[in-house]
């Protein structure tokens, strides 16, 4: 064995090296000068230490030991060996070097002792002791030999050679320690050690070294994919709950790792960057689907390629599961529009209401009581203006009540239904997905009514509008300052629906007839007040009409139950005058049948 820091040492020498330190002892029978010149080969060698290391030599001569831990002593020992030495005599040279972890780096003086160390230390042990020193990853300066790289966490260079680039603490480690917390439970506690540490991309080029490794990759692995484990010393004890349940206990870690490959593949698959609850589910239930013990692993290869199949059928069913979701999702936003939809609708009916009630009122109270009965000024008058105004107003209020209304039952379905689908698919959907889908919906319905009940409003208040207008254009030009007493206007409407007056009966004609009449019943006064005059003056006797006259043509005095009195006055004349023609027509109307 050639140490390249040590030239003294010989493979001989009994040399033994674990994580924390390194020991060799140097024994050889010299003389003086040979004693002299090993001492100074070992001190040129410990003034190369690196500065994390420390050192403690001891010189024993004849049973007499002198101890040094630093350089600064070396005169110590000079005057040991002169004072205690003899030619030929037999002297040691202990060394002891200290090793510790600084800036992720820990030294190796022998590998082949420190292989040597993992092969026959407790494995448990073995593991706690690189654990303890890991830190998301370890660089091994080797100070002998040409070892290999090993993996991109645990790796081995030269000394003197540039330490691979820094890496910042890996992700996926934290993930990978985050699921294991989830999903196993383990009674031993190995740091941030995780499958992927045992990954090597090649050999260290040390047999037991190599060994160690592998055995760690494979222990590591179970560790993972079981639901418990518990390691003490070189016994694994483990249990997996999947497609049934397996238990035991593996006492020989080589079984294990005769095909550590196939246990780190699949735990890297399960805990890796892309790893998740799920994975780790499928790969327990193939692995005890496919095997009775933990043992058995190494010797079913198809094991790999089983749960990627199995993994393919997941994510179809889960992909059919996933668009059965989308679809429930689909119809209850498809409700959700239906419900905006009734609420349009509902809008609608109030605007039909409203245009109802105002043309019942014009229909009604203008039209048919107005034109027929009253007259422009009455309908345009200061009371039917303020009724419509009122309506008007009134329906307004109301109309405007149901939009806000709308609105309001649209914003609170929306809500209810969006926290309804939170609670629903919470488990299956992420929140920002949930968001996506349903936002936009809500969104266009909030804004279909919106624009809708605007729509609705806006004709509304113009049709409101042009009534008011049209009224108040009506009052300015047509109305009355007030409408006419209820008295006159039922004494009107009597005598239009009855034909009845006072002073005899008038026949159902219209009033330019009964304006004839009047004057008629006026000529008849004025033939009667000469004809009266002429018989008072005895100037002859009344006229007899030709029996072939009409009734038109009799005389106004040839019935005494047809004469009337003349006034003395014009109004009375007037006023006997109407009377007169009235019973002219009357007769008149006699002589016609």
């Amino acid at each position: 064995m050639s140490f390249l820091l040590f030239q003294a040492v010989s493979e001989s020498d009994p040399v033994s090296e674990r994580f924390d330190r390194f020991e060799v002892t140097i024994e050889r029978a010299l003389t003086s000068v040979k004693a002299h010149e090993y001492a100074n080969a070992i001190f040129s060698s410990l003034a190369q230490l690196p500065v994390r290391d420390r050192f403690a030599l001891t010189v024993e001569v004849s049973g007499d030991g002198k101890l040094i831990g630093e350089l600064a002593k070396r005169d110590e020992i000079i005057e040991h060996i002169e004072s205690y030495h003899e030619d030929g005599e037999v002297i040691s040279f202990r060394i002891e070097i200290l090793k510790e972890v600084v800036d992720q780096c820990l030294s190796v003086y022998s590998p082949t002792a420190l292989g040597a160390y993992l092969e026959s230390a407790p494995f448990e042990d073995a593991l706690t002791a690189l654990s303890s020193r890991f830190q998301d990853r370890l660089i091994f300066e080797c100070y002998s030999e040409t070892p290999g790289r090993g993996s991109p966490t645990l790796s081995f260079v030269r000394a003197g050679e540039a330490n691979p680039d820094t890496l910042s603490p890996f992700a996926w480690r934290q993930r990978a320690l985050a699921l294991l917390h989830d999903n196993a439970f383990r009674t031993s506690n190995f740091g941030t050690l995780v499958p992927q540490d045992f990954a090597i991309s090649q050999p260290i080029g040390v047999v037991t070294i190599d060994a160690f490794i592998s055995r760690a990759s494979a222990v590591v692995s179970a560790m993972f994919l079981s639901n418990f484990s518990d390691l003490s010393g070189d016994q694994l004890s483990y249990r997996i709950s999947g497609y049934k349940l397996l238990s035991g206990t593996v006492d020989n870690f080589s079984s294990l790792a005769d095909d550590a490959a196939t246990f780190q593949r699949v735990a890297d698959w399960a805990y890796g960057a892309e790893g998740n609850s799920d994975k780790i589910g499928l790969a327990r239930n193939v692995i005890t689907l496919c095997v009775d013990r933990l043992e058995d692993v190494p010797s079913h290869p198809e094991i790999w390629d089983a749960i990627q199949s199995n993994y393919q059928i997941y994510l179809k069913e889960n992909i059919a599961t996933y668009l059965e979701v989308r679809n429930k999702l689909a119809e209850l936003l498809a409700e959700s529009t239906h419900k905006t939809q009734a609420l349009v609708e509902g809008l609608l009916d109030s605007i039909r209401n409203g245009v109802l009630v105002i043309l019942t009122f014009l229909l009604t109270v203008v039209v048919i009581n107005g034109l027929k009965d009253t007259g422009l000024k009455v309908i345009f008058s200061v009371e039917y203006l303020a009724v419509a105004l009122t309506l008007l107003v009134l329906s307004s209020l109301a109309i405007w009540a149901s939009c806000r209304d709308a609105r309001s039952r649209f914003e609170q379905s929306a809500k209810a239904t969006a926290d309804l689908l939170r609670r629903m698919y919470a488990h299956v959907m992420i929140a920002r997905e949930l968001e996506v889908q349903v936002a936009p919906t809500v969104d266009e319905n909030r804004s279909y009514i919106g624009r809708q009940a605007n729509k609705y409003l806006g004709f509304w208040l113009c049709f409101a509008l042009l009534v008011a207008i049209a009224f108040g254009v009506g009052h300015v030009v047509f109305g009355a300052t007030t409408a006419p007493p209820a008295s006159a206007r039922a004494h009107v409407n009597n005598e239009k629906r009855t034909g009845v007056r006072q002073g005899g009966v008038v026949p159902h004609a219209s009033v330019d007839a009964r304006q004839q009449a009047l004057a008629s019943g006026a000529a008849s006064v004025e033939h009667r007040s000469s004809a009266a005059g002429h018989f008072a003056s005895g100037s002859g006797r009344p006229k007899v009409l030709h029996p072939g006259a009409g009734p038109s043509q009799r005389h106004p005095l040839g019935n005494r139950a047809d004469r009337a009195p003349v006034p003395s006055s014009a109004t009375k004349r007037l006023r006997g005058a109407e009377g007169i023609g009235l019973k002219s027509v009357q007769r008149g109307g006699g002589g016609g049948e």
